[in-house]
């Protein structure tokens, strides 16, 4: 700590000294000293969220704040990306680190274990099915001197409570495990019950490169299958927990807002099974699954937050064009009897298309403050497998051959996904945030295929000649 104290008295005279400006080599000094202490901080944090690998016993971890009870058949269900914390929940000056920004395989997680198979072997007894993780950080020294500069968030969807638990468990376990492992102290904090249990877990005496010792603050919480984390790194002596608790509630309230479904026997088919229904034994495709009549497209609209009349899609593979022109959130869930979707949860005005799969009836449930229009039709067909585009789109079912090369980019600020839908499976092509320029080979299963994009810009996926 006394190492700390002389660096920063030794920043704040440079920087107040007889010029407002220190020279090129000071600031060079200066900053290279604070990037040094968050790439230090992420590195602390690099296994943010558990590897799900108990290294103590239990009677050691802190006691969550109630007793697990029985799981029961509810279950959260949507997309995990849309429970984590954004960029508009910031506190100012803060960036999206793209390298932490990213959908969370199984595999992922285990990788960040020193034995990633065995890892990998307990995330999945554990039932873990999905996650997102999200990273921000602010690298200057105005950001050391204010307190927290780096923030992780994490989720993870599990097929029962009883998984859950045991996940979350086992992530305290670990934490604290490493924590001693690594000569640095913890200790447990008090947090505000945020699901049916919470924990607050403080590691200290971290070096964070010239600049001194750190302190991490992790809140951790579950919430039926669901179990999340909010990660925060600071100063020691200057950063507290309270931006980790304030953080923490902002997902606590995403994923109880969100439904709770029993699963039935019945469900819906994948959309794997739905586009084979479109081909032919032969397994060549339908590629315009289209009625013997023209069928005219079912178009809603409304004002504000609608739950709409029930709908019987138009077809195995329908579009809908969705548009909104309010200013606040924006959400909108499908319903399939019980089963739920998330297809959009964004801010303002939007305008973009979706894929729908299955002709059941289903029904829309829609938060918006605006106008907004859901127009749905039976999908089309195209003979190229090229695509590109502006926002959210789909493109027409296309017979695809055995494999390309694709020049992929991307001139938009927040998350690009592509998706590649085909009847022998999906494939998740891109998952980036911010502009992409690159290219992939892209291996497509059983035809037909088509392209589905999640962005806020410019795009294009064009095979390289």
């Amino acid at each position: 700590m006394k190492r700390f104290l002389v660096v920063l008295a030794a920043s704040s005279l440079l920087l107040s000294g007889c010029s407002s400006t220190p020279t090129p080599d000071v600031k060079a000094t200066v900053q290279a000293a604070v990037e040094a202490a968050v790439e230090a901080a992420v590195e602390a944090t690099r296994a943010a969220e558990p590897t799900a690998t108990p290294t103590i016993e239990p009677t050691d971890t802190p006691e969550p704040t109630d007793t697990p009870v029985p799981p029961t058949p509810a279950m959260i269900t949507g997309d995990p990306q849309s429970f984590v914390l954004t960029l508009a929940d910031m506190l100012p000056g803060f960036s999206v680190d793209p390298d932490g920004t990213l959908a969370t395989s199984n595999e992922y997680i285990a990788e960040q274990d020193d034995n990633p198979s065995e890892a990998l072997a307990q995330i999945e007894e554990c039932g873990r099915t999905s996650g997102y993780m999200s990273t921000f950080e602010r690298a200057s020294l105005q950001a050391m001197l204010g307190g927290t500069f780096l923030i992780r968030n994490w989720i993870s969807m599990l097929e029962t409570p009883e998984g859950a638990y045991t996940y979350l468990e086992n992530a305290v376990n670990d934490y604290k495990a490493d924590a001693e492992e690594d000569g640095y102290s913890w200790d447990v904090f008090s947090v505000p019950s945020l699901g049916d249990e919470t924990v607050g877990l403080e590691v200290s005496g971290m070096e964070f490169g010239e600049l001194g010792e750190g302190t991490i603050f992790r809140v951790m919480f579950r919430e039926q299958n669901v179990v999340a984390g909010v990660v925060t790194s600071g100063m020691t002596g200057i950063a507290g927990p309270d931006d980790a608790i304030d953080l923490s509630l902002i997902v606590a309230s995403r994923v109880q807002s969100a439904e709770e479904v029993t699963p039935v026997a019945q469900q819906s088919p994948t959309k794997a099974e739905v586009l084979e229904a479109t081909a032919t034994p032969q397994s060549h495709p339908t590629l315009a699954p289209i009625p013997s009549q023209p069928v005219k497209p079912v178009t809603l609209r409304g004002t504000g937050r609608t739950a709409t009349d029930p709908i019987v899609l138009p077809a195995s593979v329908s579009v809908a064009e969705i548009s909104h022109d309010g200013e606040s959130n924006f959400a909108v869930w499908v319903y399939r009897g019980t089963d739920e979707d998330l297809l959009i949860n964004t801010i303002g005005p939007y305008n973009g298309r979706l894929p729908l799969f299955g002709e059941e009836q289903v029904v829309f449930d829609i938060d918006a403050d605006g106008r907004w229009t859901v127009k749905i039709e039976p999908i089309g067909s195209q003979a190229s497998p090229s695509f590109s585009g502006r926002g959210d789109d789909v493109s027409g079912l296309f017979d695809p051959p055995q494999m390309l090369t694709y020049e992929i980019s991307h001139d938009g600020e927040s998350n690009f996904a592509v998706w590649l839908h085909c009847a022998g499976g999906s494939d998740l092509i891109e998952n980036e945030i911010g502009p992409v320029s690159g290219s992939a080979i892209v291996k497509f299963e059983e035809a037909p295929c088509l392209w589905e994009v999640t962005a806020d810009g410019d795009w294009g996926l064009i095979p390289r000649q």
